[in-house]
């Protein structure tokens, strides 16, 4: 929680409060970057509109847990990172935007949250995340999406070229998994194995797209697909297993 002076020494933001709301309406920071750390950082609550918004003309950067009291909607002008893990305070429905100019990077992953989206307002670089847990949709808009860990929650899409950096499995309850374009491993000396998962076997199997090359530049050592449709438009190559299992 942000309790004590911001900018005290010299003005680097601009802090708007609405007690009718919470200690925190919004948080604009216009002059100079976002460093917060030490422990956890706590953002929220939000304002009238309950969402807070963090806006800088330079990068922003979280070193340590971030805990979203708030639906929460962070932009930047530079690069976003993230080096401690992203989380909601255990309030169900806390959704996160990202937005940035430069690449974002989620070192420790992301979890308790309803909804995940980076890069929907701005033309970004590179997204690198390590997991990611929430209830509904997770969307990645980067040019390049780079991807390892666990990947849960109900709809998942990745508009960009997407790379494996490291074993990856996406497990959807029972909505779409869509990679817009190509997939690719990170390299080839690592463990790149994709696994891919909509539905159960007691719940609806959903659609998974995968709409461009896999493993055109860089083989994956692997590739299991299980849903209930499954559309690939086009060539698949893998280093090791291949198993797709749906109605084509």
């Amino acid at each position: 929680s942000i309790t004590g002076t911001v900018g005290g020494q010299q003005a680097l933001a601009r802090l708007i409060t609405d007690a009718r709301a919470g200690t925190i309406a919004g948080l604009t920071i216009t002059a100079a970057d976002a460093a917060l750390a030490g422990g956890t950082t706590r953002l929220g609550p939000g304002g009238q509109d309950g969402v807070i918004r963090v806006e800088t003309t330079q990068e922003q950067s979280y070193a340590d847990t971030l805990e979203l009291a708030a639906d929460t909607t962070l932009n930047s002008r530079g690069n976003l990172t993230f080096t401690g893990a992203v989380q909601g305070d255990g309030v169900p429905g806390r959704d996160l935007a990202v937005n940035s100019v430069g690449d974002t990077q989620f070192t420790a992953g992301v979890a308790n949250l309803a909804s995940l989206s980076t890069d929907t307002a701005l033309t970004g670089g590179e997204l690198h995340i390590n997991g990611a847990t929430t209830v509904a949709t997770q969307t990645y808009g980067e040019a390049t999406t780079t991807l390892s860990g666990s990947f849960t929650g109900n709809r998942f899409e990745v508009k960009g070229d997407s790379v494996i950096a490291g074993p990856t499995t996406i497990t959807m309850a029972s909505d779409t998994v869509s990679f817009r374009k190509s997939i690719n491993a990170k390299n080839s000396s690592i463990d790149s194995m994709l696994t891919i998962t909509s539905g159960t076997a007691t719940t609806p199997r959903g659609t998974i797209n995968l709409d461009g090359a896999i493993g055109d530049r860089t083989k994956l050592s692997g590739l299991l697909v299980t849903g209930g449709t499954v559309n690939a438009a086009a060539t698949i190559q893998t280093a090791g297993d291949l198993a797709i299992t749906g109605t084509a």
